[in-house]
């Protein structure tokens, strides 16, 4: 494999997150299952706290990893300083991450650990194979088939002796799991492990049985003996704030379950008191301590910010709330450089900082990002704010910023895919836009594979094209506007094609059944996130979500984009069937 200028870029940003350093620093402690007991197979690995937003195709390499002995002891060394990422993992668990701070070497970092185990879905219907024998690829996976004694089964060919594999499908969200079947355990990907089955035959019988999950409500703990340390330090300070937005997010769904009115919702998400965390952060700001652990905290609180933004969304939709101040933010301008790799390292702070100045403006904001458009090193972190920037810009409707951003992103940055994915939804030769005829596709329907929904058996309506998803906050702020227009326009031959990019066509129908019923079409869009990309998402240029087109009877395009959100949803659709009403009477 060659060596790219991605790579180059990616050891540039390690060197600087990672200062160097002839004297080096002992990781060691204790690391056990949910039960207090030695793992049957345990690792700790030690990685750079890079985002993986623009890391190379390959996944990153951790810097060491060591086994866990027999006794539940790890004991690794660095002779760097900066920010990391630590890794415990172990057979049957959830892997556990932590960020470690070492602001100086020729230390000694003890801690001890207690994994929790799996979080695992109630429904196993979907649960499929992937392992060496596809590459490990989730679109090519090998469904399992239920068995009357509630097991799960497939059969997979090899050439091999061994055959090593992993299951999805069986974890909340998207993760992957070694089996319940195996003759050993290998590790693979971060955190995680394949099984390893030996082969004599070139077929293997694969059985999954759910009665074999070791499940526990034990939570995962993580002690520092010297909670003095700068290290204990920020990983307290990062476990303060995480777990105050577990509390906030769990308060709402409580609220949702027992029936809480969308004003009471709103009033309990702007009046919430965040100020315990940013007295958090202040206590840090002010302590005599290292200028790293002072950019760091200040940094991911904003990385924090996102969580809030998406607990909020997940049960209201948008909200201001009172997570940050100006002069938090201000402060945090203060104590990190334009140029420093932590922006990198935690490229949603940004976007946070991004996103806060679109919805108040912040003093400070603009000049600070253009610096660090002028003066940062990472020109793979510049595209991505540029691209965010855009995309807000598109979002509130400012034509003159937005052209700028555009223009600055593909003349500076024309080869990144970034600038590939600005052509598509806002270059000028664009495909989605207003008088061009839609492009050609074809979808099953959700609730029947049989049934194909496409531009030709759609023509003679007025539909919207939504690219959307359950985990989109803002796809669920849309959700009173289509309702309304669906229920206003409906009789006069309006009607919706929802296209969802989400983790399972179960979340879909699951989101359906709830408070937003969404009566029209719908069909599931597979591979969103792959390697490869879902065709469809390209060839109607979606970069972010949600994404409506509105087409016409005579399948040409007559609005997308800001014309489509909210109340402008329901004055587009007004004037277009006005229009289409003036020249019937003609």
């Amino acid at each position: 494999m060659g060596f790219t200028v991605k790579h180059l870029i990616f050891a540039s940003i390690l060197l600087l997150v990672q200062g160097c350093s002839q004297d080096s620093t002992q990781i060691s402690g204790t690391l056990v299952g949910h039960d207090g007991q030695t793992l049957r197979l345990g690792h700790v690995a030690l990685y750079p706290s890079i985002s993986e937003f623009w890391l190379p195709k390959e996944p990153p390499v951790a810097i060491q990893s060591v086994p866990v002995g027999t006794d539940g002891s790890f004991q690794l060394s660095t002779d760097t300083t900066g920010i990391f990422t630590l890794v415990f993992s172990g057979v049957n668990h959830d892997p556990k991450e932590i960020l470690l701070l070492l602001s100086e070497t020729a230390q000694n970092i003890e801690l001890d650990i207690q994994l929790a185990t799996h979080d695992y879905r109630s429904d196993f219907s979907e649960i499929a194979v992937i392992g060496d024998f596809n590459d490990f690829a989730d679109r090519t996976s090998k469904p399992m088939e239920r068995q009357s004694d509630g097991t799960f089964v497939a059969k997979i060919e090899t050439k091999g002796d061994t055959l090593a594999y992993q299951l999805i499908n069986v974890l909340q969200g998207q993760g992957r799991m070694h089996g319940t079947q195996f003759d050993r355990f290998h590790p693979r990907d971060r955190g995680h492990y394949v099984s390893v089955l030996d082969v004599e035959e070139g077929i293997v019988r694969i059985t999954f049985d759910p009665d074999n999950l070791v499940v526990s409500k034990i939570r995962p703990t993580v002690t520092f003996r010297n909670e003095s340390s700068e290290a204990a330090m920020l990983a307290a300070f990062v476990h303060e704030v995480q777990d105050e937005i577990e509390t906030y997010s769990q308060r709402l769904e409580n609220m949702k379950e027992d029936g809480a009115s969308e004003t009471e919702l709103a009033f309990f998400i702007n009046e919430y008191d965040w100020s315990q965390n940013h007295g958090a952060l202040d206590q840090v700001l002010n302590m005599d301590t290292s200028l790293l652990l002072k950019q760091a905290a200040a940094v991911l609180y904003l990385v924090q910010y996102r969580n809030f933004q998406s607990a909020t969304f997940k049960f209201h939709g948008e909200a201001d709330g009172n997570f940050m101040t100006p002069e938090l933010i201000l402060r945090a301008f203060q104590k990190v450089d334009v140029k420093s790799p932590l922006w990198s390292a935690w490229p949603d702070a940004f976007r946070s900082l991004s996103w806060a100045n679109y919805k108040n403006v912040i003093d400070g904001y603009e000049p600070y990002f253009k610096e660090l458009l002028n003066q940062n090193p990472d020109a793979l972190l510049k595209a991505f704010l540029l691209d965010y920037e855009l995309v807000i810009a598109k979002y509130a409707g400012d034509e003159e910023r937005s052209t700028s951003l555009y223009y600055r992103l593909v003349t500076e940055y024309p080869d990144s895919k970034e600038a590939e994915h600005a052509k598509q939804a806002y270059g000028p030769d664009r495909v989605i836009q207003a008088g061009n005829s839609v492009p050609n596709f074809r979808v099953p329907s959700l609730q029947n594979p049989n049934v194909f929904y496409s531009n030709e058996s759609l023509k003679g309506s007025t539909y919207l094209v939504d690219f959307w998803g359950t985990w989109c906050g803002p796809c669920i702020r849309e959700m009173p506007y289509t309702h309304e227009a669906y229920k206003k326009y409906k009789h006069l031959g309006f009607t919706i094609l929802s296209l969802a990019c989400d983790e399972s066509p179960g979340k879909v129908i699951e989101f359906r059944a709830g408070e937003w019923g969404m009566p029209w079409l719908h069909s599931f869009l597979p591979d969103c996130y792959g390697s490869g990309g879902n065709d469809l998402l390209k060839t109607f240029g979606v970069i972010g979500f949600p994404t409506a087109v509105l087409v016409g009877r005579d399948q040409r395009i007559l609005a997308n984009g800001r014309e489509l959100s909210e109340e402008s949803l329901d004055e587009t659709l007004s004037r277009v069937f006005s229009k289409q009403k003036k020249l019937s009477q003609k």
